[in-house]
């Protein structure tokens, strides 16, 4: 066999059933392969049974292929090169399958391509930079007042000038870093104490519930003993180490955020809200939080190279408070300590046995959380907490202190404990797992080292292989979610434009089973159910993508059909989670950033969407109303992280343009 007739054999990562049956090589064709084509039976891959190929190997099998494709390209090339001038495309030895003929030039192909981001990792950042995105904005932009210019989406969270709110730079630190050295405390102290003692209940009853990282009783007696040797002056008692009490401080700044009911956002109220960092309120309270938060930054500095799990945990916590703060700058620099924290404690621990429970939830829950923030947010390096996310176990999903005893009636009680043990494992287990996938999906679709494949006349094809491989294990994912984590007997979140194709619809294969958690924090539900449109739209985006760039010569696309049902996913997933989120109340404890950054992204695409006729069927009939939701649910947002006020004014010029573009298509 001569160099130019290398065969164009196609490594696919999974065969059709009638392929594998014959045992052939499969080209892994949509909609059929070739075998089934020329037989005309039916192409089936979903029920194939494969043997599963780790990340690694599949990443191997796709880097030899894309190989293979260049030596392809180049013997193509030479032949083309030889080849008389009156030669057509059709005289090539070995044509690609989505080869198309341009009329105006004569043997020469379109160029189909779509640009990649940079760093898979920054969605917001990537769309605000399309070139059609920018133009539209420099449409009517001498009808506005001017706005502030950005490099990207993401710069006006980190600009200098929102360092002079900080204290750092505004005033001395405290002369005390202990608890009850506070004017807060000078009268009525027995009651103070029972202050502080309700709200150690309070963030176990609001706060915990969205990240499980802590024991009551543990930080209970943290207090206690704080409170004995502060208050009572009782030496004997045993001093409290410093990553403990900077741990039981933050905990006190959460849950007197919470009580103060500013962490609930509601558009249609005027919610009194103070910065984290102002001091001007007159509330008690907002003054004692004030003040525990400069108390705990100075404890937290001074631990910042402890390695014991409080000390992570408390970072972790900071993140988490300076989040729901709307201090996305702060919150991203302590979730990024937590996690380098924990890839120092995870190599240690992977050489245990045995892994405590206390260190699984902080090392996923730190995981999902310094994740969420990256999503967004053009980095190059991140911690590298997910080296060890093969080696780390999920958190246990009975309570180790509460076990379960065949000839012991178990009390309401325990009952109630082992219960929500099970609902924390879950919750962490199933958001984990999805975080995790997601990942998968950015490294694999939006790969900036493989920016060869997305020139090539194929790109379609690969990108329809691998898109169907994602989107079939993300809905499996759904699909075998417990029941209790998609349900709330109480309901008390009013959602509107539900539908029944929420996951929340999907049968599990938990619903009839007894002595399992009865229901989930409603807000939760919101969080899992956003998850799921926001992997439908990561899938997917990249084909809303190919056609927008490639929008002059796709009609004559073979893949065209494929394509644009592809891209109805991601529109539909667009459409799912604006309309997830557009509930009277939203709460800022989980950190508005990413959902906020989300929505900003996908506001945008449906609004691109609405300019090309070639997408009017595949968006949905309400869909100005949901454009609209996307607007109404920033604007909530950003009564928590004020910087969004800058998305909001983009969003509305966009509108604008997009609205004098499609007036013009029309005349």
């Amino acid at each position: 066999m001569s160099y130019n007739q290398f065969p164009h054999r196609r490594r696919v990562i999974q065969a059709c059933v009638n392929c594998r049956m014959r045992k052939t090589r499969c080209d892994a064709a949509q909609p059929r392969c070739g075998l089934c084509a020329s037989q005309n039976v039916d192409c089936v891959y979903r029920d194939a049974k494969q043997p599963k190929i780790d990340y690694n190997t599949q990443v191997l099998l796709e880097r030899m292929q894309l190989l293979e494709d260049r030596i392809l390209l180049s013997t193509s090339s030479s032949q083309a090169q030889r080849a008389p001038p009156e030669a057509t495309p059709m005289s090539h030895h070995d044509p690609q399958p989505d080869n198309l003929h341009d009329s105006t030039t004569e043997g020469r192909e379109p160029v189909f391509e779509v640009q990649i981001p940079l760093s898979h990792t920054a969605n917001a950042n990537h769309v605000f930079s399309w070139s059609l995105v920018q133009t539209l904005l420099s449409e009517n932009s001498t009808d506005q007042q001017e706005l502030p210019s950005y490099a990207d989406a993401t710069e006006v969270f980190f600009q200098e000038q929102q360092n002079s709110k900080h204290p750092s730079t505004t005033s001395q630190p405290l002369s005390s870093w202990k608890l009850y050295d506070s004017s807060y405390f000078s009268s009525s102290r027995d009651d103070s104490i029972a202050r502080l003692h309700d709200l150690i209940h309070l963030y176990f009853t609001k706060v915990n519930i969205f990240f499980p990282l802590l024991s009551k009783s543990n930080i209970l007696n943290i207090f206690e003993m704080v409170t004995a040797r502060e208050v009572d002056g009782n030496d004997e008692t045993a001093t409290v180490d410093m990553p403990q009490y900077g741990l039981l401080l933050v905990v006190l700044c959460l849950a007197l955020l919470s009580s103060s009911g500013q962490s609930d956002i509601c558009i249609e109220k005027n919610h009194r809200y103070s910065q984290p960092f102002s001091n001007s309120s007159n509330i008690p309270e907002d003054q004692l939080r004030s003040e525990l938060w400069c108390k705990a930054r100075l404890i937290l500095g001074y631990v910042s190279t402890d390695m014991s799990l409080e000390a992570a945990q408390a970072n972790m916590l900071a993140s988490i408070y300076m989040g729901a703060s709307g201090a996305v700058a702060e919150a991203f620099h302590w979730a990024h300590a937590t996690a380098v924290k924990c890839e120092s404690m995870a190599r240690l621990q992977a050489k245990n046995e045995s892994i405590s429970d206390g260190f699984r939830r902080l090392y996923w829950i730190s995981f999902i959380y310094e994740c969420d923030f990256i999503s967004e947010i053009s980095i190059v390096s991140p911690s590298g907490i997910a080296r060890y996310e093969d080696k780390i176990p999920y958190p246990a999903f009975t309570a180790e202190n509460h076990p379960i005893s065949p000839s012991v009636p178990e009390s309401s009680e325990a009952n109630s404990i082992r219960s929500q043990e099970e609902l924390v494992a879950f919750q962490i287990t199933t958001n984990s797992a999805i975080r995790r996938f997601l990942n998968t999906v950015n490294s694999v679709v939006y790969d900036d080292k493989e920016q060869f494949r997305t020139r090539r006349s194929n790109y379609a094809s690969w990108l329809l292989r691998i898109s169907e491989d994602l989107w079939s294990h993300h809905s499996a994912i759904y699909r075998n979610l417990p029941e209790f984590l998609l349900s709330n007997p109480s309901q008390d979140v009013p959602m509107t434009g539900a539908d029944t194709s929420s996951p929340a619809s999907l049968q599990s294969p938990t619903a009839r089973i007894q002595g399992i958690p009865v229901g989930n924090n409603s807000w939760n539900i919101l969080r899992l159910k956003g998850r799921y449109y926001a992997g439908q739209y990561i899938i997917h985006r990249p084909f809303i993508e190919f056609i927008v760039l490639n929008i002059d010569n796709f009609e004559s696309h073979p893949c065209k059909d494929a394509v644009l049902k592809r891209s109805k996913s991601c529109l539909d997933g667009c459409t799912g989670f604006i309309k997830v989120f557009d509930v009277q109340t939203v709460n800022s404890l989980t950190c508005l950033f990413p959902t906020g950054m989300v929505t900003f992204t996908m506001t945008i695409i449906l609004m691109v969407a609405t300019i090309f006729p070639i997408f009017k069927d595949l968006l949905p009939d309400d869909v100005e109303d949901v454009i609209l939701g996307g607007k109404r649910n920033l604007a909530r947002f950003s009564h928590s992280v004020a910087e969004f006020s800058w998305h909001i004014e983009i969003l509305e010029r966009l509108d604008v343009a997009r609205r004098n573009r499609i007036v013009r298509h029309e005349e």
